[in-house]
């Protein structure tokens, strides 16, 4: 599947009825989640236990696991966290694993080896990968360090990194390839929850730049495939040994299929973690803790059948984090104060950002002193 490709629905999905979305005051506000700027407390084992009971997650890496550990494998659990990625590595064949992990949760890590009676074949660091060098080449590669819309927690860096200086010149990776999609949706009670919420404060305190920072952010939250009003597309495809630092931005366009309210932009990704195993976290799906996310439009844009959204996306990494900038064109008209970017959230960020993403930046805050003099 190329950037740009039809992204292939199933006629029934986990769905729900649109009909209930007319008059918002009806509906129960969503539960949204920012997603930038990424604050998780990897440290915390409340984090841990939402991806470990996340039986999605955990039985199709434990199959991939499986499938691809051979008797007597080094393996490098990337980012082993709570380390069950690692002891299940073992429990494969596996003579040894280095596992790697910065937080503090390596504590409980720990001890979750020593419990297993796994210690003596478990090597743990605790190091950022970046900083660290192994004795040998490894056989296996394990990581998920897999954000919500996959790229946020750095795979592009970190595994990377450890594919090129760790891992033999025939070892496997889990993941090796993974696809993020998009596809325009018309969903009034999203928006309300991502952007409105803050316009309806019930007392006399202008909360407007809630509002600048949400239509420059992404959510997490859960999707309806009836809310789409477009076919999904696929924004990027990657394989992991050959990301580049910097992803070249990706543009999609998207046919309207009917009259509609376009709020924004609904997304989720797919890893390949060996062969034919995958795991989707696409609305129809099986949910997981990963849920899906929500583009919101700066405002929402009436569309009529046949139109057609143009949906720029570019991401650039700086010293600290990653910078996401996208913008949506109805028909081509291009206008750049419809540029939206995570940066507003991050400032301090600007330092290491090429020209061509400065220039987007400034353009976007431009924008926003414009709006700010015309309250």
């Amino acid at each position: 599947m190329t950037e740009g490709e039809l992204y292939d629905m199933p006629q029934n999905g986990r769905i729900v009825s649109k009909s209930n979305l007319h008059n918002f005051e009806k509906v129960a506000i969503p539960t949204l989640e920012y997603l930038m700027p990424q604050v998780h407390n990897f440290h915390s084992p409340n984090i841990h236990k939402t991806m470990i009971f996340d039986f999605v997650r955990t039985e199709k890496y434990f199959q991939a696991i499986k499938e691809t550990i051979s008797p007597g494998d080094t393996v490098l659990d990337l980012g082993t966290g709570s380390g069950i990625l690692a002891v299940r590595c073992v429990q494969a064949g596996a003579k040894l694993v280095y596992a790697i992990e910065e937080s503090r949760i390596a504590d409980m890590a720990e001890r979750v080896f020593r419990r297993n009676g796994v210690a003596d074949r478990i090597v743990l660091l605790r190091e950022n990968s970046l900083n660290l060098n192994l004795p040998s080449s490894v056989d296996v590669i394990v990581s998920e360090i897999v954000g919500n819309f996959l790229f946020e927690e750095r795979i592009d860096l970190f595994l990377t990194d450890a594919i090129h200086r760790f891992l033999s010149p025939n070892g496997s990776v889990i993941p090796g390839k993974g696809s993020v999609f998009l596809v325009p949706m018309e969903s009034k009670a999203l928006y309300q929850s991502a952007v409105n919420i803050w316009t309806n404060f019930p007392y006399d305190i202008n909360l407007s730049p809630f509002v600048e920072a949400s239509v420059n952010n992404v959510f997490i939250c859960e999707i309806n495939a009836d809310d789409f009003i477009g076919t999904p597309k696929t924004l990027h495809k990657l394989t992991f040994n050959n990301i580049p630092r910097q992803p070249d931005p990706a543009h999609v366009t998207f046919p309207v299929l009917q009259d509609a309210v376009c709020h924004g932009f609904g997304g989720w990704f797919e890893i390949n973690l060996c062969k034919d195993i995958f795991l989707s976290t696409a609305p129809w799906q099986p949910l997981t803790h990963w849920k899906q996310v929500f583009f919101p439009l700066k405002a929402p844009i009436e569309v009529s059948k046949n139109d057609i959204l143009d949906f720029i996306f570019e991401i650039e990494s700086t010293d600290k984090e990653q910078i996401w900038s996208w913008t949506v064109y109805k028909n081509g008209a291009v206008d750049e104060s419809l540029i939206q970017s995570t940066i507003i959230n991050n400032p301090e960020d600007k330092r290491g950002l090429t020209e061509s993403h400065l220039a987007k930046v400034r353009a976007l805050d431009k924008s926003l002193k414009m709006q700010e003099e015309e309250r």
